[in-house]
């Protein structure tokens, strides 16, 4: 046998590139050849679309989809007669399903939303602790289903009060108009709502503790697209020396030394209160809430990756919801009269409470269909499967394959009339209908409209997002006038599946007379 240094295309090779050369080619072949062979494969039996053509490595078709994802994912909807299929996503292969199989796949074992998380969000890797506390315990997703959602009532006085604080602090009280970037000034406004039910009055108003919040949620995001993009066996090493996970690991670093110095702090005056024989004051918000059930249930649990996760999940889908709502009010003016009465007489009638958001049946109904046509995301319901998964027609989901369940109904004709069209009154109309009072509201989830995703694993914060969307919107229209300048409605951006309000977009407003005093109603 020939030694490789005898063979014809050594000696051509050696001659062109010298000894050094020769030696940093053969990495780069081998290093190609180990991604190649230890990139995700296509998924055995499940049709695929959107490839053009063989690929060594799944690079080229992720990109493709960062920038087409949409537009790829509905044209193999139809080219598959609105059957199940695959295609490769910035994740890889994964399988997208009909929206009429949701009601199918609610409440399957065997369908992981765990597994997604590891796949979507990396917990594994340092600084990604805001998505590790949810895949490692129970007690998160507990705080937000159990305690928070039957604390809605205690928690509305202090989402009022905090509110008033925020927006009169953030808009002033000019009565020219005036111009902000409300996508960027809105993520600050909800990072200050959410703590304030999360880690009490103190934190609400620590310019520190929201620049970590609202900073954390941005680089998480950043930095789960980016390593989507890297080759697997490549990002053990690579997420070490990327700027944006540097920064998030500097983030995820102050935040947990603020929250283990807040729980010492409560610790020392819990123990100061037993020792001069007084009952410690009860503390209502999530740091307590976590600490009250991981006393029950023990073992190990990250209190400040437990709040970066419930900070970042708060942050991203209200002030996304917010931003799109307020541009589509903007874009059609006429609702600011009709939410505006609606409000008012509400208010008037109950004051602030619970019961009060739940009369206010058009705004409701505004959000929906704003979340109808402009979701944070065109898929739900995103699944690993961790064993084979036979559905009713036989199709099998085989083991550790990826699902997301498209959003195909919301933009049906025959569910919804002129699909394509805003109507802020669809749902305000659908709820007239006998027995559909509660079937369309907000939170609802169905299998004709799953923003919240659907069944077992619907989004838990759902109840309380609605809340905080419906008293920020109350606010926000009351006391202030918003018009787009020169009348012009921005462009969301769709990056992969994701759809994103424009950030860069100016609002102009101006302060107007409220027709209820709405301080003077909280209680």
């Amino acid at each position: 046998m020939e030694k490789i240094q005898e063979l014809p295309i050594y000696g051509f090779l050696e001659q062109r590139l010298g000894p050094s050369g020769l030696i940093w080619t053969a990495v780069f072949v081998a290093l190609i050849a180990y991604l190649a062979a230890t990139q995700d494969h296509l998924i055995n039996g499940i049709e695929v679309v959107g490839l053009d053509g063989w690929s060594l490595t799944w690079i080229k078709p992720k990109i493709k989809f960062l920038t087409h994802g949409k537009e790829i994912v509905w044209n193999g909807f139809a080219q598959c007669k609105e059957g199940i299929f695959q295609c490769i996503t910035t994740q890889g292969p994964e399988i997208f399903i009909p929206m009429r199989y949701a009601n199918e796949l609610k409440s399957m074992k065997d369908l992981s939303l765990a597994g997604f998380t590891e796949r979507e969000f990396f917990p594994r890797y340092p600084g990604f602790e805001g998505t590790a506390a949810s895949v490692d315990s129970t007690i998160v997703q507990d705080v937000v289903r159990i305690k928070l959602t039957q604390s809605l009532n205690l928690v509305t006085k202090d989402l009022c009060e905090e509110t008033d604080l925020a927006v009169t602090e953030t808009f002033g009280e000019s009565r020219d108009w005036k111009t902000t970037v409300f996508a960027q000034t809105c993520p600050i406004m909800v990072a200050r709502l959410s703590t304030r039910v999360f880690l009490g009055p103190e934190f609400a108003r620590n310019e520190k503790w929201l620049k970590i919040a609202t900073d954390y949620t941005v680089s998480l995001i950043v930095c789960s697209r980016l390593m989507k993009l890297i080759p697997a066996p490549l990002r053990p090493i690579l997420h070490w020396v990327l700027p944006p996970n540097y920064y998030l690991r500097k983030q995820a670093s102050t935040a947990r030394k603020m929250i283990d110095a807040e729980r010492i702090k409560r610790k020392a005056e819990r123990e100061k209160a037993a020792a001069a024989g007084k009952k410690p004051g009860k503390i209502i918000d999530s740091l307590a809430w976590m600490e009250e059930l991981h006393a029950t249930r023990g073992g190990k649990f990250d209190f400040a990756g437990g709040q970066l996760g419930m900070t970042f999940a708060a942050i991203h889908t209200t002030s996304d919801m917010l931003v799109k709502c307020l541009y589509n009010m903007c874009e059609r003016p006429e609702y600011f009269g009709l939410l505006r009465e609606e409000m008012v007489a509400c208010l008037k009638k109950y004051g602030w409470k619970k019961t009060t958001l739940f009369e206010m049946k058009l705004l409701d109904s505004f959000m929906k269909e704003t979340q109808r046509l402009t979701p944070a995301s065109f898929t739900a319901m995103n699944r690993v499967a961790t064993a084979d998964v036979t559905l009713s027609d036989g199709t099998v989901l085989p083991k550790n394959s990826p699902i997301k369940v498209m959003m195909d109904r919301h933009f049906s004709p025959t569910i919804y009339p002129s699909p394509d069209v805003f109507d802020g009154h669809r749902f305000f109309n659908l709820r007239l209908q006998p027995g559909q009072e509660n079937a369309w509201q907000f939170v609802t989830t169905s299998e004709e409209h799953i923003g919240f995703g659907h069944g077992q694993h619907a989004c838990p914060g759902r109840f309380f997002a609605s809340n905080e969307i419906k008293i920020a919107l109350i606010y926000l229209l009351l006391k202030y006038e918003w018009r787009f300048p020169e009348g012009r409605r921005p462009k969301n951006l769709e990056l992969g599946l994701e759809l994103v309000g424009d950030q860069s977009m100016p609002l102009e407003y101006k302060r107007r007379n409220e027709e209820v005093d709405l301080f003077s109603l909280i209680e």
